[in-house]
């Protein structure tokens, strides 16, 4: 059976993660008064960097599911659950549990213990103790409901970025459910609904006055629209290649689209009309013979161990501020500082993100391709 593989999107996926350090390096010095972009002109743009990268990751996640379940349903004539949830849990689960560990037990040891640690200002600024909301706030990310957690502004510093991880599980859970039970006829109506979710609450409170108010805390704590828009360009390339493909090669829509992307990036400007343009701009950087396409060995290489610089930056950041404030005694002011932070936490956070792949995540990835794939999927393993 062919392998299906989308070359490009490791290449956006690096993009995405680099984007959410970036933006949490920059607040992190803002939160503790050092000299950031949150102080320039460019405060739009670092602000919701983090977050537009993640709406990257939401998008490529229902882009690339959305396909492979199409492929595997029209293959196999359904969609075998069982193997589709172990490889989501292989995939996740290992990493997602051992960050969790590290920011529960870990850090609150160094914070407590370690006078240069207790007195550093951090990232999400609160260190959970032993006292009325640690366990309640751990059962929810024990649980897969960091974005819950986080919602109740119950924060961990090294492990809050995992509410979108959160998102990504409760996305899996009912995805390919709805994939098994919806016709192709039917499907892309409920795509393009559930695309525009955030706007539902419009004619919610026209038809119940007050109601608006759970639709919208409804896409804030579980955003399933950016998934439904990458699910949307999967479903056109997957049941409409021909047609689609007069539009990969469109040179001048692509330059025009990732116009769009950058000013997007750089503007508070509409989330759901982002997603559409990432979701377009998917469907140009995955055409192996566009001219333009976005090919790099490099990103290539960070987008394959995107999943752990997603999960470890935290962790790093928290170690680098404290290591170069108190141990190196570096002052805030002045270029240097901010070469040293930003060398020390993308490096640290690369090396341990290999590490961690190569000799930790891969084994589960290597026994999820061996033992419960169904359609053959992303680049072959050496």
């Amino acid at each position: 059976m062919k392998r299906i593989y989308f070359k490009g999107l490791n290449e956006i996926r690096s993009l995405a993660a680099l984007s959410v350090l970036f933006h949490h390096i920059e607040l992190y010095k803002y939160r503790d008064n050092i000299e950031s972009l949150y102080n320039t002109r460019f405060l739009n743009f670092i602000s919701a960097l983090g977050k537009n990268g993640v709406f990257v990751f939401f998008v490529l996640s229902g882009f690339l599911i959305t396909y492979l379940l199409l492929a595997e349903k029209t293959k196999m004539q359904s969609i075998n659950m069982k193997k589709f949830y172990i490889r989501r849990i292989l995939r996740i689960w290992p990493l997602y549990y051992l960050v969790i560990f590290l920011s529960f037990l870990i850090v609150p040891y160094f914070s407590l213990n370690i006078a240069a640690f207790e007195k550093e200002k951090h990232y999400y600024s609160l260190i959970l103790q032993l006292d009325n909301h640690f366990y309640p706030t751990l059962l929810l990310f024990l649980l897969f409901l960091p974005n819950l957690a986080v919602s109740l502004k119950k924060y961990v510093v090294g492990a809050s970025q995992a509410w979108s991880v959160g998102v990504e599980e409760q996305f899996y859970l009912i995805w390919p459910q709805i994939i098994q039970r919806i016709s192709k006829k039917y499907l892309i109506f409920f795509l393009l609904a559930i695309s525009v979710l955030p706007y539902w609450s419009k004619l919610s409170k026209l038809i119940v006055p007050g109601s608006e108010k759970y639709i919208e805390i409804m896409a804030t704590f579980f955003p399933i629209h950016f998934m439904a828009i990458g699910g949307v360009a999967s479903y056109l390339l997957f049941y409409f290649p021909d047609k689609i493909q007069k539009i990969r090669n469109n040179k001048l829509l692509f330059f025009f689209n990732t116009l769009m992307l950058i000013l997007f990036f750089f503007l508070p400007l509409n989330k759901i009309i982002l997603g559409f343009i990432v979701a377009l701009e998917l469907l140009f950087v995955t055409e192996e013979k566009f001219k333009f396409n976005l090919r790099n060995k490099i990103l290539d290489k960070i987008g394959k161990i995107s999943y752990g610089v997603y999960m470890y930056h935290p962790l790093v950041m928290y170690f680098v501020f404290t290591f170069v404030h108190s141990v190196l005694d570096i002052q805030k002011e002045g270029i240097f500082y901010h070469i040293v932070i930003y060398f020390l936490v993308v490096a640290i956070t690369l090396l341990i993100s290999q590490f961690s792949y190569s000799y930790f995540e891969k084994k589960f990835v290597s026994y999820k391709n061996k033992k419960y794939t169904v359609i053959p999927s992303g680049q072959k393993e050496e």
